[in-house]
């Protein structure tokens, strides 16, 4: 079903679920893909104690899209907010409840890398995400799909087939570990070869809290990545996720935002910044990494998370803005039309 809101005239387009668990199915991503296409911002009504799983929560943040629950009250609320979707902006109206048996939660570690390789007939995709996972602590990957439920063995050699075939951007394709842990690969052709983008979630069930010693095995993680690919740019966090029966993922419930742990800045994106290496390493305690004649830039923030918004406004922004675009800008093949 497709309206127009009274106060903007966006267009929007609704799917609603009584499930107490939702995945991003083939179903669920046609109505995101046909949703996009006809230009209309997709909708999402839940019911109240519903679970999302991670591939389709990120599928959402990705798109845009705007998820509603259907509190017992019979009032929609927006599930982020806890505010009823009719209450004005800055409103104290009565927030969604907790359910009265709220999924245990755990913290999990997040990365977010992108990287450039050749378009050669040797290149292989999908080793980013297999080795951020297992060096996160997630285990090896084992399934792989579109679309869940997940239901093809993890092969790199199979995913690169099935991604060159989608080129020039493919579609996500989703992977899960034997532990848990998820992960999503895409990859488009650029001018100069091919990027990747990978992203994942490894989720720490033997911890009741954040350890301070995430921060190390963050920082060992990216330090390899960088001698074992091209980086442009990786990143990652601390956040904190539901499990429901075993699979990963989000209910509507508040929740901390996520805590930065590093950045990591590649060479050829470094170098389109121009910045002074030793100045950032006094300014930010930014660390030079890999060869000196081509060095990368790890930024620690796990113990100063507001340091990434100060290095943010220190550069230029029109010109962090131009070197990121190449990079981190995505469309999504399945929206075109």
């Amino acid at each position: 079903m497709t309206v127009h809101s009274d106060g903007w005239g966006e267009k929007l387009r609704f799917f609603d679920s009584a499930a107490s668990h939702l995945a991003l199915t083939r179903p669920v991503r046609a109505f995101l893909d046909e949703a996009g296409r006809a230009r209309c911002r997709p909708q999402l009504r839940t019911r109240h104690g519903s679970h999302l799983s991670w591939f389709l929560a990120d599928e959402m943040r990705r798109r845009g899209a705007r998820w509603l629950v259907l509190g017992p009250d019979g009032l929609d609320y927006d599930a982020h907010s806890g505010l009823p979707v009719e209450a004005p902006p800055g409103s104290r109206a009565a927030r969604l409840p907790v359910e009265d048996a709220p999924l245990p939660r755990c913290p999990a570690l997040t990365f977010d890398v992108k990287i450039r390789d050749s378009a050669s007939h040797g290149t292989t995709c999908g080793r980013v995400a297999e080795f951020m996972v297992a060096a996160l602590g997630g285990g090896q990957l084992t399934v792989m799909d579109t679309a869940e439920p997940l239901g093809q063995p993890w092969s790199t050699s199979g995913l690169t087939s099935r991604l060159r075939s989608e080129m020039p951007l493919s579609r996500r394709h989703l992977a899960r570990s034997t532990d848990g842990a998820v992960a999503s690969i895409q990859v488009k052709r650029t001018r100069q070869g091919i990027a990747e983008h990978s992203r994942g979630v490894v989720p720490l069930t033997r911890l009741q809290g954040i350890d301070p010693a995430l921060a190390h095995v963050v920082e060992e993680a990216l330090m390899a990545l960088n001698s074992r690919f091209r980086v442009t740019m990786a990143s990652a966090t601390v956040t904190t996720v539901e499990m429901s029966k075993g699979r990963l993922g989000v209910s509507a419930r508040p929740r901390l935002p996520e805590l930065p742990m590093a950045l990591l800045i590649g060479p050829a994106l470094l170098s389109g910044l121009g910045l002074d290496l030793e100045d950032a390493r006094k300014r930010f305690n930014a660390i030079a990494v890999g060869p000196a004649k081509v060095p990368a830039l790890y930024l620690p923030l796990a113990d100063d998370p507001g340091r990434y918004q100060r290095f943010a406004e220190h550069v230029d922004g029109e010109v962090f803005r131009d070197v990121l675009r190449e990079a981190v800008e995505w469309d999504a093949p399945e929206e075109r039309g």
